[in-house]
């Protein structure tokens, strides 16, 4: 099991587990010729421009997306080996037990507490519902699409003040929505670092800005997404109260 971005875990368990990991798993694929479908991750592109495309530079900016990389390297060379592998770089994935940075955003939409975000709210960002994820695995290994690398961006369910009002309503919610100037990302990203705040620096650099993806060449492959990420929030939210609330 990879190491997440949410898991903040240290430089060595990242490359232990990202890289070395990655390594052990494709020599057993190469001693069988499998076909190989590796996970990689959209953190790669560290806090680009959106649209995000499969060319948008690389540049992590995080042990996660570092090691992921060195991942998709690693992968490259199995390639030149002849072995067939498809990567897939997906952005945030939901779902009910995958609360991650959400479940902050969800135990103050039921404690009726304000929800700090930082910036004016009026960004876009893509998710993911992972059951859209585990669809397209299983539709890569049975088409067997020869060695392909593809984003898997998801869909957009509106600026992050629509998705939060909508979170809100959903749970007859009180909170406030509080936004926090950019201004202070600079000191954000040093509490960050210092676990004094529970988000991580390759977090706080994405969630005030549009982080959305052109999927042209998923959508290529004859693969569409059925779920919506709105519906995704509001299971997730259910869940979460269910257990927590």
């Amino acid at each position: 099991m990879a190491k997440t971005e949410q898991d903040r875990s240290s430089k060595q368990e990242y490359f232990s587990t990202n890289v070395k990991g990655t390594e052990n798993v494709l020599q057993i694929a190469k001693k069988h010729n499998s076909y190989f479908i590796y996970i990689s991750t959209a953190a790669i592109y560290g806090s680009p421009s959106s649209p995000i495309t499969e060319q948008t530079l690389i540049s992590p900016n995080g042990y996660y997306g570092l090691t992921k990389w060195k991942g998709e390297q690693i992968c490259e060379k199995y390639r030149k080996d002849g072995i067939n592998i498809a990567i897939i770089r997906p952005t945030s994935i939901l779902g009910k037990k995958r609360l991650g940075i959400y479940a902050i955003i969800f135990k103050n939409l039921i404690k009726d507490t304000p929800i700090p975000i930082l910036g004016n709210g009026e960004n876009k960002i893509s998710l993911i519902n992972i059951n859209d994820l585990v669809d397209f695995i299983i539709f890569l290994n049975e088409k067997k699409i020869p060695n392909i690398t593809v984003n898997f961006g998801g869909k957009i369910p509106g600026t992050l003040n629509f998705v939060l009002q909508e979170l809100k309503l959903h749970i007859n919610s009180k909170s406030k929505i509080q936004h926090v100037p950019i201004q202070f990302l600079r000191i954000l990203k040093i509490l960050s670092k210092l676990k004094i705040v529970p988000v991580t620096p390759f977090q706080l650099s994405v969630m005030h800005k549009d982080y959305y993806f052109d999927d042209k060449l998923l959508l290529s492959t004859g693969f569409n997404y059925k779920h919506e990420t709105i519906d995704s929030l509001k299971e997730m939210v259910d869940y979460y109260k269910s257990q927590f609330g």
